[in-house]
């Protein structure tokens, strides 16, 4: 009695559940994988079971290789779904036809298993199956295709396109452009009822202009789980279903067991910062070169000590609206060596009103007792400067520009160029950073840009000057930051 107890609730936890679906046909799929049922399967569990259950959702997940992405979403959720409604349509793309037959055969494994059959009595076979082609007796199917391959006449309730495009062709614009028109005019008109079928798309980050790229721009309605290989953000809440939820620090691993910090280092040397930014931390950084290019930008492990610097300076860029946070307000805080190299200390990329905007700056005054503030002279910028000035008059500088973002921006170029501007390799906001530096000015924010070209502009005529030293020597005697 208690053996069919159970049985029964295992076959019960299979048909609910798809986790435990997942950890006990992943043998069958993959034997030569260990399976190791950590948070971030548990978080991609989640994410596709809940996208089922809600009427016309879209999905977007992006993870890093060796997460098991495309064996838990290609084969296992697809034989899960269909398991539990063998009348279900289901068409799965991958980006070549080799790959597409891979994962039809293991999906045709896991249909066919003895434990499979038992939890789904009503899943059969149909009759005229194919390598790529499994239907069910109740003319349910799932039929595997290529990107860019024909579907014509074939409807689906859920579509799946596991990643679309070989990295080794990410660099055309024009297989973009093929990927991007096939899901458009394509994929996207094959569903059955549009307000209550199912897309998903399951890729490792590749390019800004991939399909995800594209998606996210269109803001379509989409849901996002992006995980990547580290937690370069703030602490996050990742749902893992039954109410739980996983507590990710900030600079927290993804896999550790699989890549831990120091192979993460050693790979991103081998690769490249911008495939490994794209493919492992799911943030490709733009192409770049039209202002700043990221092979000038140097990196450092250590910042020079203050004994070593002839100046600490923050740049503020404010949002130009009163009382408004939904742009971005951003401080760089720099140090300058006597070398004139420009190490970038850190920064404060934040949506806050005014008074809150102003608190920060005067926190960061006191953590870094900057020798100058330069605060950019209009609208909120110009009210930051004032307030700055009644308490450190001798630091605050307000810079009004006289020439255009562009202009400015390109201005400061030079000192990018001479590898004068490094930046620290393991800050959490270093990614964001080169993000928007490489897209200008193509980015849709640019106040990083902006606070970056007021400091370096400001800078190279400052400390350029003849009576630069003497101006210094002056200053360490009066002061009281220098002390």
């Amino acid at each position: 009695m208690v053996a069919r107890n159970d049985r029964q609730l295992l076959v019960s936890l299979l048909r609910e559940d798809f986790g435990f679906f997942a950890c006990c046909f992943f043998p069958a799929v993959r034997p030569e994988v260990g399976f190791d049922n950590e948070w971030y399967v548990q978080a991609l569990c989640h994410a596709l079971s809940n996208m089922v259950r809600q009427p016309g959702s879209r999905l977007i997940v992006n993870l890093p290789p060796r997460a098991l992405k495309s064996t838990l979403a290609s084969v296992l959720f697809a034989a899960w779904v269909l398991g539990k409604a063998p009348e279900k349509r289901l068409l799965c793309a991958s980006y070549n036809d080799q790959l597409a037959r891979q994962f039809s055969r293991d999906f045709r494994r896991v249909v066919e298993h003895p434990l499979f059959r038992e939890a789904f009595p009503r899943f059969r076979p149909g009759t005229k199956s194919t390598e790529t082609e499994i239907f069910t007796s109740l003319n349910g199917y799932r039929i595997a295709t290529s990107v860019g391959g024909t579907v014509t006449g074939r409807g689906a309730n859920l579509i799946i396109v596991d990643d679309p495009i070989n990295a080794s062709e990410i660099s055309s614009e024009a297989e973009r452009n093929r990927v991007k028109d096939w899901f458009d005019k394509v994929v996207q008109s094959r569903l059955d009822r549009q307000q209550e079928d199912h897309i998903l798309l399951v890729m490792q980050r590749l390019h800004e202009d991939d399909l995800t790229g594209h998606l996210l721009e269109k803001e379509s309605g989409w849901k996002h789980l992006s995980l990547p290989i580290r937690n370069g953000g703030q602490a996050r809440l990742v749902p893992l279903g039954r109410d739980r939820l996983h507590h990710w620090p900030a600079g927290a691993d993804l896999m550790p067991k699989i890549m831990d910090r120091a192979a993460q280092e050693r790979f991103q040397a081998d690769i490249g910062e911008r495939t490994f930014s794209a493919q492992y931390l799911q943030e490709p950084l733009p192409a770049g070169g039209a202002v700043f290019r990221l092979d000038w930008i140097g990196a450092y492990d250590d910042a020079p000590a203050r004994a070593d610097t002839i100046a600490i300076v923050q740049s503020w860029d404010v949002t130009v609206k009163p009382g408004d946070t939904t742009d971005y307000s951003v401080c760089t805080t720099w140090a300058v060596t006597r070398n004139m190299v420009y190490y970038l200390l850190d920064v404060k990329r934040v949506k806050l009103a005014y008074h809150q905007v102003l608190a920060l700056a005067r926190q960061l005054i006191t953590d870094y007792r900057p020798n100058h503030v330069l605060v950019e002279d209009a609208a909120n910028g110009a009210a930051l400067a004032q307030e700055l000035a009644r308490s450190n008059a001798h630091v605050t500088v307000p810079i009004r520009p006289r020439i255009d973002k562009l202009s400015r921006a390109l201005a400061a170029t030079p000192a990018f160029e001479a590898g004068r501007v490094r930046l620290p390799k393991s800050a959490l906001w270093r990614l964001d950073y080169l993000q928007e530096l490489a897209g200008f000015p193509g980015t849709r924010h640019d106040d990083q840009v902006d606070s970056t070209s007021q400091f370096v502009n400001w800078s190279e005529e400052k400390f350029k000057l003849p009576s630069f030293i003497p101006e210094i020597w002056s200053l360490e005697k009066v002061d009281p930051w220098l002390t």
